[in-house]
């Protein structure tokens, strides 16, 4: 019961400090004059985050003052009375597809080829087509819990037990192949980079601007993409095996305890070292060792 309690505290302290700082880091960027496209691609990721940090701050805090227990009841009613469900199927796949836009943004850096780049038409069809998957997903949680019958659920309206098992399982598998495929392109962008970076070695490439731009964002990259993987990824693979095959159901919330960290790594990060990059009066950019 103790541990349950402090655990209720944690999540939702941390979903508090995922809102706060993705809020934050959301409107500092929005408000540069100039912004680069590694910067608006990190967007996605931060709003999904953000996002999902509402849930956690939310869901959690609604806990804290009831006690959970098992009724029987519907899940349109846990809809009705949890709608922050809600930010968990928006926040997490948006924040997950940030990722591997991000890391297929870094692939494609890595293919000397000038022509191939990320422009503001592809930002746009890449929000639009996360904004169309996300919504489709909400709706189709939503239909669902309407008419789904009357059933035993917890009356913390924890979303496996809201969502019908099918739903919930193709919910996490759609998370954990992205996560995967995030760190394997990832891993194959790291490889490039770093075999370009050797052969440039005695150019002037890596003392030009757009050298350090592409270390800048390189570096940012497998701190979000490694950052995701092993506090999102793995326990969210574990949280799933454990849910399917019927396991101890502590293993869940433990998990979520984990991935809350995901969450707020990034934007924390950003704040306690050096922001992306510095602008001088002129508006010109300079890079600093973040």
């Amino acid at each position: 019961m103790v541990y349950a309690f402090v655990l209720k505290i944690f999540l939702a302290f941390f979903g508090g400090i995922a809102l706060v700082s993705n809020s934050a880091l959301l409107v500092y960027t929005l408000l540069l004059k100039e912004r680069h496209m590694f910067e608006k691609l990190v967007l996605i990721h931060v709003t999904g985050s953000a996002i999902t940090g509402l849930g956690y701050l939310t869901s959690y805090t609604i806990k804290l003052s009831t006690s959970c227990h098992l009724h029987y009841s519907t899940p349109a009613n846990c809809i009705a009375r949890s709608p922050q469900i809600f930010c968990f199927v928006i926040g997490i796949p948006m924040e997950s597809m940030g990722v591997l836009i991000l890391v297929f943004d870094r692939f494609i850096a890595t293919l000397n080829r000038s022509s191939w780049k990320f422009t503001n038409y592809h930002l746009v069809i890449c929000m639009s087509t996360i904004a169309s998957i996300v919504t489709c997903m909400a709706i189709a949680l939503l239909l669902l819990c309407l008419y789904t019958k009357g059933t035993i659920i917890s009356s913390c309206c924890y979303m496996e037990t809201t969502a019908p098992k099918y739903y919930y399982e193709l919910y996490y598998y759609l998370i954990l192949s992205t996560g995967y495929a995030n760190i394997t392109v990832f891993t194959v962008t790291a490889i490039r980079y770093w075999h370009k970076r050797l052969h440039q070695l005695d150019s002037e490439h890596l003392q030009q601007s757009s050298g350090k731009y592409e270390a800048v964002c390189m570096k940012h990259t497998a701190i979000i993409c490694l950052f995701g993987f092993m506090l999102q990824t793995i326990p969210s693979t574990i949280s799933t095996y454990a849910y399917h095959n019927d396991i101890d159901s502590v293993i869940v919330p433990n998990m979520s305890a984990i991935c809350i960290a995901c969450y707020c790594a990034y934007p924390v990060y950003r704040f306690w070292t050096n922001p992306f990059c510095n602008r001088d009066n002129n508006s010109s950019v300079t890079f600093l060792n973040t």
